[in-house]
């Protein structure tokens, strides 16, 4: 438990950072079912590192969630993000497809833990 007396050295610089949560806060569009797809640049540290999205997504190593949201202003949508500890300095990509054919937008917020390892 902490006490007051513990000393850290400031500023906490992390080595590894772990995504947890992802928050949908809004759409530009009321009725508009979204395709959310992440991946990132460093998926296991000496095999698999990738560019971009598109090789992350042809390599299979992609998470993909679906989101209807019904009212552009009243839903929030919370999503628990269950992957690794990725190095500080990695890429999230995250690409947002829908199934409207005008541009629309979506507005998302991104939890992480920082770790020194």
């Amino acid at each position: 438990m902490f006490n007051g007396a513990e000393v850290y050295a400031y500023p906490y610089v992390p080595t590894k950072i772990h995504i947890h949560k992802l928050l949908i806060v809004t759409t530009s569009k009321d009725e508009i079912l979204w395709k959310l797809q992440f991946a990132n640049s460093f998926y296991d540290g000496e095999n698999h590192t990738y560019a971009n999205m598109a090789d992350a997504v042809a390599a299979g190593k992609y998470t993909t969630a679906m989101i209807n949201f019904e009212n552009k202003k009243s839903n929030t949508v919370s999503l628990d993000f269950q992957g690794g500890k990725i190095s500080v300095g990695s890429k999230l990509w995250c690409r947002c497809l829908n199934d409207d054919a005008t541009e629309s937008t979506i507005s998302i917020l991104v939890g992480a833990h920082g770790y020194l390892v």
